[in-house]
């Protein structure tokens, strides 16, 4: 069996607003890449020029955009429904790159879908009914939850159902219960459905009662898997994502931070923090992502995704000095909060003990004769390391000129 989870409104949750409060997300275009539930009831669409979105609703909150709030939210979520079943898929948030509108959900939602495997009807909504109270519990938010055989009736399902009222649709019932819908729910694309339209059809029933081939014309491989999802057969699978683990450290201040040089110690600091974490665990990171709360105004995020994988305090620590420098910090500092993302185990590698023959070792005035031979240079500078772990390059190595008599 297949529950469809759903956030309905997590614009409201991320932003503290009231509820009915009128929220815009805005882009750095001045569009609309979601808005509170509230809002989205008055018309408010994705995509929207944000002109056109405050005439729609005049009394709404514009908020700058952020992503790193609703992704950590998500990813929190994530983590309690893992606590169900390994089995967990998220469905394309509004955040997404990727993410397609689906009339079955609210765009100002976050939604996943949850196997469960064969579980007996009474069962099932036992468990999506903890489930509820356990994200209640821990986030103080309400989900509402739909199930069925399928993906698609489990979707709209969840679209029927309210937060503590799961809609369960029984093996066998999805055709009966899809019928009298609109055709404009189907994964069809938009021109198929206007076709279908201009032909007077209104339902899914209608769509279920068309040869398979003449709705595979319209809109091909995907024409044909409507078809079966209107006749109540979806086929598709669940398909897991992993739970990817970070790594957070936060820092709050009682005064007021203005100081840079203040702000690289207390990032010096985190970092051999950070360093020690992923020792333990026997990880290493590759994004690091940077969040400094001010005095006044929003917080300023930032991310920086490293060349290789690492664990060495050093880089660790000139990552997040570079990304402090890259930020417009308009204001005082009253907090430091540090993500490490795409943690992943150490990979070791494997040493060739026999296969490669070791180099032959050259004298120092050896080598140099060559270099100055090759380069007909008058003089060479040596590098040579003195504080290797010191974060300032200056400091790491010492320069000294080197002369062939």
């Amino acid at each position: 069996m297949i529950v469809c989870a759903v956030v309905p409104d997590v614009v409201s949750y991320v932003e503290r607003a009231e509820k009915n409060r009128y929220v815009l997300l805005a882009s750095d275009q001045d569009t609309v890449v979601s808005a509170s539930a509230a809002a989205v009831r008055l018309g408010v669409t994705r995509g929207q020029r944000l002109r056109q979105a405050r005439s729609v609703c005049p009394d709404a909150a514009v908020v700058s955009f952020r992503e790193a709030p609703y992704r950590e939210l998500a990813e929190a979520i994530e983590r309690e429904l893992h606590t169900l079943t390994t089995y967990v898929e998220p469905i394309a948030p509004f955040w997404h790159k990727r993410m397609q509108p689906n009339p079955a959900l609210p765009l100002s939602a976050a939604s996943w879908y949850l196997d469960i495997g064969k579980l007996a009807p009474r069962d099932a909504l036992v468990l999506v009914g903890e489930l509820g109270e356990s994200l209640s519990r821990q986030f103080s938010l309400n989900a509402v939850f739909g199930l069925a055989a399928g993906k698609f009736p489990a979707t709209v399902a969840a679209h029927k159902a309210t937060a503590n009222a799961p809609v369960l649709v029984r093996r066998g019932d999805e055709r009966a219960f899809l019928a009298r819908l609109s055709l404009a729910l189907l994964p069809l694309a938009r021109d198929a459905i206007e076709h279908l339209q201009l032909l007077g059809m209104t339902t899914i029933s209608q769509v279920a009662d068309l040869p398979r081939a003449a709705v595979a014309v319209l809109d091909g491989k995907r024409g044909q898997l409507a078809h079966r999802i209107a006749q109540g057969d979806d086929p598709r699978k669940v398909i897991p994502k992993p739970v990817a683990r970070t790594e957070r450290i936060e820092r709050s201040f009682e005064s007021v931070i203005e100081n840079s040089l203040h702000l690289d110690i207390i990032l010096s600091e985190i970092a051999e923090e950070l360093t020690q974490r992923l020792a333990a665990s026997n990880e290493t990171l590759q994004i690091l992502e940077l969040s400094l709360m001010l005095e006044r105004g929003q917080p300023v995020t930032g991310q920086r995704r490293l060349h290789e994988p690492t664990s060495h305090r050093a880089i660790i620590g000139r990552a997040l000095m570079r990304l402090r420098a890259q930020m417009e910090v308009g204001a005082g500092v009253t907090g430091i909060a540090v993500m490490a993302r795409d943690l992943a185990p150490v990979a070791w590698q494997q040493l060739d003990l026999f296969g490669t023959p070791a180099p032959t070792p050259h004298s120092r005035e050896d080598l140099l004769t060559v270099l100055v031979d090759r380069v007909d240079a008058h003089s060479l500078y040596a590098f040579e390391v003195w504080e290797r772990e010191h974060l300032a390059l200056e400091q790491r190595f010492r320069v000294s000129e080197v002369s062939i008599a």
